[in-house]
């Protein structure tokens, strides 16, 4: 940053080859930390103001809020600084417009979101902050909508919380329920995230609107776009399960059958977070139709294929347990290899210490 400073106005191919670096189809994994040094490098010569052309500064900095996933200090400073206006503008934008990098997208403008609102941490969460959220629900423009949806997704993904912050968790994912049946594409993605994340700390349950579950699956069934599949699927693993005898779920033709079918098999033949998110989310909607797995070959899929890869374990047992006989049999066999042989698992503390 220092260099792009001093550089003056002779700046601007080091930016271009920033941004071009950003791009790369081989650093496009969020994980990345070639690429996530990359988008540092390029937001601090931009919060150093460094001379840059006005075409290449928009392009710069669309190129962070599409790279951005895991960065919010560096979007809150670029928010607070003179581009604020401008980074907020192109967010906005690009959001509302892409097919593509709505993780990133979403993810900046939940942050700046939660600046505007003045939320920082967990113990801000209050009922005059869950008001001002409720109010951006409440939004005539589509744009305050999403907004409001992914400040919740933030906010309960950092819960869980006391259980009278909790309800208010759960007055606003019946706000949200309205919009996760928009035919805009930005709001769906917002909706779904929004639910996968209060689902993962049990502050919304489909119980009183099961229509949901079969909504997700529509939109995971249904879009082109690979982001807004991910957290659709990952809602149905993570909100709780409900009372299959009831049949909240519309039975299945032999098109959605062949569907789930096919995304179960994806974590076999791509093994990834998001491919054993819809392998599990296949599962979970078999449970409701009671098809094309019976109760015994659910326990045994669930355990040989979604277990083994160390995630979703609190709700894979209480799926387990929801199986019965068949399921409770795995849960005993689980235990009994997990005294047998314990499991070594590094903490994130330690993962992180070592990179």
């Amino acid at each position: 940053p220092l260099v792009a400073v001093l550089a003056g106005r002779k700046i601007q191919p080091l930016i271009r080859h920033l941004i071009d670096l950003c791009r790369k189809p081989l650093i496009r994994n969020r994980y990345n930390f070639s690429k996530n040094f990359c988008i540092i490098l390029l937001g601090q010569s931009l919060l150093d103001e460094i001379q840059i052309s006005p075409d290449l500064l928009e392009e710069g900095l669309e190129c962070i809020a599409r790279h951005t996933y895991h960065s919010e200090r560096l979007i809150i400073h670029l928010y607070n600084s003179k581009f604020g206006e401008k980074l907020f503008e192109i967010i906005q934008d690009t959001y509302t417009s892409s097919n593509k990098d709505l993780l990133d997208l979403g993810f900046s403008l939940g942050c700046i979101t939660l600046e505007q609102i003045n939320w920082k941490s967990k113990e801000d969460f209050s009922p005059q902050l869950a008001e001002k959220l409720s109010t951006l629900l409440d939004d005539d423009k589509n744009i305050q909508k999403a907004a409001g949806t992914l400040a919740t997704s933030f906010i309960a993904f950092r819960g869980p919380y006391e259980d009278n912050k909790m309800k208010h968790l759960n007055a606003l994912g019946d706000k949200i329920v309205p919009i996760l049946y928009s035919d805009e594409q930005y709001l769906q993605f917002s909706a779904c995230w929004a639910f996968a994340w209060l689902g993962e700390i049990n502050a919304w349950t489909p119980v009183h609107k099961p229509d949901v579950i079969s909504r997700l699956f529509e939109i995971w069934n249904k879009s082109q776009v690979e982001d807004i599949q991910y957290v659709a699927s990952w809602a149905i693993t993570t909100l709780p399960l409900i009372d299959r005898e009831l049949k909240p779920i519309p039975e299945p033709n032999k098109s959605k059958i062949d569907f789930i079918r096919q995304q179960f098999e994806l974590m076999e033949l791509t093994p990834s977070m998001e491919n054993s998110k819809k392998s599990f989310a296949s599962l979970l909607m078999a449970f409701y139709w009671k098809t094309p797995w019976n109760d015994e070959e659910l326990a045994k899929l669930v355990t040989d294929n979604i277990y083994a890869e160390n995630r979703h374990e609190r709700k894979i047992d209480d799926f387990l347990n929801a199986l019965g006989e068949p399921g409770k049999a795995q849960l005993k066999a689980i235990k009994r290899n997990l005294e047998a042989k314990p499991k070594k698992r590094m903490k994130m503390s330690s993962v992180k210490s070592t990179l």
